[in-house]
């Protein structure tokens, strides 16, 4: 009964103008940092197989929450060439942190690693670490 006599204040409310309403939500934006949750994006290089790379990347977050979303990876050699992926976070499969690539050529690169939070809770976060990966084997 009172929830039947609340809706009902309420809507004549609305009617006369008294109550603002909005479609949609107010923390969408991220105004106030009560409402956003930082996150800690580290990752390293794991030993690969040839032309492959194996990544392990962790976010992090501040609460009980989990950040699930995008992550960007991209490979940059020495010589300017970037390769750019973008997997699911967590991993899918059972894997949950750790990233395969295949078809990555021999030699040293830098992985920058972009965490991008789809839900508006939990903001984007950011690394970057050297990993080696392996040419063939000789015979």
């Amino acid at each position: 009964m009172k929830k039947i006599f609340a809706a009902v204040i309420t809507a004549f409310l609305m009617s006369a103008g008294l109550v603002a309403t909005t479609s949609s939500p107010a923390a969408a934006a991220c105004t106030y940092p009560a409402t956003c949750f930082p996150t800690i994006t580290q990752g390293s290089g794991l030993n690969a197989g040839a032309n492959k790379a194996k990544v392990f990347v962790r976010v992090g977050t501040f609460g009980n929450g989990r950040a699930t979303g995008p992550v960007v990876f991209t490979f940059v050699k020495n010589n300017g060439k970037s390769f750019t992926f973008t997997r699911d976070f967590p991993a899918a499969r059972g894997k949950g942190n750790i990233f395969n690539f295949r078809g990555l050529n021999k030699g040293r690169y830098t992985v920058i690693v972009t965490y991008q939070g789809t839900d508006e809770k939990y903001l984007g976060s950011g690394t970057s670490f050297n990993t080696r990966v392996k040419g063939p084997r000789r015979r």
